[in-house]
């Protein structure tokens, strides 16, 4: 069974991560963050403030999206009759909605983009030396084609 989220020593560890936060903010190194507040080594210190951080910025996070979640559920509620019913329109704003939770909530697979070509196929330019004639004096590029594009 798991300790209570409002345990004396759980709040003890919560209030030296927020410590080590402030701590770090401050710009004190993790070394010295783990001298004063009693970590091992710099490694701990590092935890508790990532561990601070994480939870500064999950817990609103979650909140907001709960509160999108009860009014994206609000609409679909309103909506839903007139979907069921046949209505175009309610079934295009239904689909739009639960569209917006998905997208929320992370449901829906990754779309694959290709954002390097185009769909063209590649050709890599290697070059050999700089500008300046370092290198090993072969300063010509040559394209290689991508085996799509051979």
């Amino acid at each position: 069974m798991s300790e209570s989220k409002t345990s004396k020593r759980r709040i003890e560890a919560v209030e030296k991560q927020r410590k080590a936060l402030e701590l770090r903010k401050a710009g004190v190194p993790f070394s010295v963050i783990a001298g004063q507040l009693g970590y091992r080594g710099p490694s701990g210190a590092y935890r508790a403030v990532m561990s601070a951080l994480r939870r500064t910025l999950q817990e609103p996070a979650d909140e907001v999206r709960q509160l999108e979640t009860e009014r994206l559920d609000a609409l679909l509620l309103a909506l839903w009759p007139h979907a069921k019913s046949g209505n175009q329109g309610a079934i295009d704003r239904a689909l739009k909605v639960m569209e917006r939770r998905a997208k929320l909530w992370g449901l829906d697979m990754p779309v694959r983009t290709d954002i390097t070509s185009g769909g063209k196929p590649l050709a890599i330019a290697l070059t050999w030396g700089d500008s300046n004639g370092n290198g090993n004096g072969n300063s010509d590029s040559k394209a290689i084609p991508t085996p799509e594009a051979a």
